[in-house]
């Protein structure tokens, strides 16, 4: 083996990586499955926040809100 050989990049020995794939997979689905949880979390936190400020606002001016 030449000494620029030695640098370059082989493929695996055993050239079976389908645990790893797996294991990629996995953490990337559960990943993505825990930001989508954790955006529709903040959208609910926030609709109730605002309400919160509405029924506030509203009491303050005596008014009834819209329907």
């Amino acid at each position: 083996m030449s000494a620029q050989e030695s640098w370059a990049i082989r493929p695996s020995r055993t050239g079976n990586n389908d645990g790893v794939s797996t294991a990629v997979f996995v953490i990337a689905m559960i990943s993505a499955l825990l930001t989508a949880a954790f955006v529709l979390w903040l959208f609910v936190w926030a609709a109730r926040k605002d309400g919160e400020f509405d029924r506030e606002v509203h009491s303050r001016l005596r008014r009834r809100p819209r329907r």
